[in-house]
């Protein structure tokens, strides 16, 4: 049956993405997605980012029971004001076609609003899913409306990732490591851009590698450094091998350790832990390494 009123709403994934818009009468600061195109005549009155965040993805087809699953990751929602013309039929069928139409697996479902609005009750909702080529990662996405007129629109995006480290290994979180399983990759040691100069960030994770070794005297460690595969590969050896030096350096001269006790190596992007195909991937790939001797 072919839908009355149907209107031109794009989704944009892969490497492509839209231009961010804001209208007049948006939450001032707020723009669209860049991924997912406003239903016209919507003006944004809540804007919410966070770098990682879980949700509740709804899963389940109208008539079905309400099935959810946590996914994570990157979160944005928007909430729009929805034109007084337009009813919650047409909003979500328009999504739920714009999605299909960007590849995605969709779920079409009623009544879920009293868990995601508080006020009024009653709504409709559609989600995707997919993971579109350039992308590390499954995308979620999820509108919901309500309103007998359409009048509040949340469109939710969930860019899956894993959780980025913020906080460094202590002392007592590295020996562990050590002790299961002889090594720990620490992320909390950072260079200057293709060189072996330990930047100032660094200097909290160092002061904790010193404690774990005043703590465990009779231990000794090789550095390892690890480099991902950007650029020529002895290129990459002879950085990871100076970054390595760079950390024994640091111990010997700041934290007073014994030089005896430290080893180092380059292996530069010859021991991998992710694929170097995405930002996330050679993230991971760029550590130092500690292994017990």
């Amino acid at each position: 049956m072919r839908l009355a009123g149907v209107i031109a709403i794009a989704v944009a994934l892969g490497a492509t993405a839209f231009a961010a818009w804001a209208v007049e009468g948006d939450l001032e600061g707020a723009k669209d997605h860049p991924m997912v195109q406003r239903f016209p005549g919507s003006v944004i009155g809540t804007s919410v980012t966070r770098e990682f965040e879980e949700f509740p993805f709804p899963t389940a087809d109208e008539g079905s029971d309400n099935t959810t699953k946590t996914v994570e990751g990157r979160y944005t929602r928007l909430d729009y004001n929805l034109p007084s013309n337009a009813s919650c039929t047409q909003v979500i069928r328009n999504y739920e076609k714009a999605f299909q139409a960007a590849g995605l697996t969709t779920h079409r479902g009623v009544n879920l609003s009293d868990k995601i609005f508080t006020n009024p009750p009653g709504g409709k909702w559609v989600s995707a899913e997919g993971k579109p080529a350039g992308r590390s990662g499954q995308v979620y996405l999820y509108y919901a409306c309500t309103g007998e007129g359409g009048d509040l629109g949340r469109l939710i995006v969930v860019e899956s990732q894993e959780m980025e480290q913020k906080v460094a290994l202590d002392a007592s979180a590295m020996q562990a490591e050590i002790e299961k399983s002889g090594h720990v990759a620490l992320h909390g040691i950072n260079f200057d851009t293709g060189k072996a100069t330990i930047t100032p960030d660094s200097a909290a994770t160092l002061q904790q590698i010193a404690e774990l070794l005043s703590r465990n005297t009779g231990w000794k460690l090789r550095i390892e450094g690890h480099t991902d595969d950007v650029g020529h590969a002895k290129d990459n050896l002879v950085l990871s091998r100076k970054r390595a030096e760079a950390v024994r350096d640091w111990l010997v001269a700041k934290a007073k350790v014994a030089a005896a006790r430290l080893e180092t190596k380059g292996l530069g992007d010859t021991k991998p832990v992710a694929g170097n195909d995405t930002d996330d991937g050679r993230a991971k790939n760029r550590r130092v390494e500690l292994v017990k001797l």
